[in-house]
């Protein structure tokens, strides 16, 4: 069996703490991808940590976006090691409008996980185009991903991918809407239907924004390779 989406919770919240804790039951031995986002009324943003109680999370630096006071970036954690109820706190570098969503995910390929990124382009407008990966996925079965985050409390649509891929899926819109501080965060997801696809991903902002888009891709468990041997009979 290849990778395969678990499970999807979003969260969204205005922190004067610098903040966020995401809430989930998980499984032992699943993967896991947090997807974020941020907004700060002035400066700049970035998150400086990302912890539980069990497991090791990594930051994958070179799906970092920012663009002025926005942030998007991913944190990852390739094998939970005890499952059941689990709280995940993302810290940021500064009070913010803070959201992320968290992506369950079985199968997954628990020695490297991440494949391609593109960080997107950042602009201001609402034609969102993360870009497409300058090397196509390894794997003919990755686990794609589509970051979409607004700085206005916009909502986003007409999401797509370039190849298009199997299943996709739009996850739940999470927002932090306070005075000053907004920010909005939606992710798309599906199966890459070959090896080789430069994944290109868009959408559309509901008003002129500033916005950041991000893809990525992470890899299946590889496949056991066929048994080459043979037995000799007298």
């Amino acid at each position: 069996m290849g990778i395969a989406k678990v499970q999807a919770v979003p969260q969204g919240s205005t922190t004067s703490s610098g903040t966020l804790a995401v809430t989930a039951t998980v499984t032992a031995g699943h993967g896991l991808i947090l997807l974020i986002g941020g907004h700060i009324s002035s400066g700049s943003l970035t998150v400086s940590g990302v912890s539980d109680t069990h497991n090791t999370w990594a930051h994958w630096t070179a799906a970092q976006k920012q663009q002025g006071v926005a942030l998007g970036d991913i944190w990852y954690c390739k094998n939970v090691t005890t499952g059941g109820a689990l709280t995940i706190t993302i810290t940021y570098s500064a009070a913010c409008g803070a959201v992320a969503t968290l992506i369950e995910v079985s199968g997954q390929d628990t020695a490297t996980f991440i494949d391609q990124v593109v960080a997107g382009s950042a602009a201001s407008g609402t034609a969102m185009d993360s870009g497409a990966f300058a090397t196509g996925t390894a794997d003919p079965s990755e686990f794609v991903i589509g970051l979409a985050v607004g700085i206005v409390g916009n909502t986003f649509s007409a999401q797509a991918f370039s190849p298009s891929l199997t299943g996709q899926a739009q996850e739940t819109l999470a927002s932090a809407t306070a005075a000053g501080i907004k920010a909005s965060l939606q992710v798309s997801d599906g199966i890459a239907a070959s090896a080789g696809s430069k994944e290109d991903f868009t959408a559309t902002l509901s008003a002129t924004g500033v916005w950041i888009a991000i893809c990525a891709s992470f890899l299946p468990v590889a496949a056991a390779a066929p048994n080459s041997g043979f037995l000799a009979f007298m």
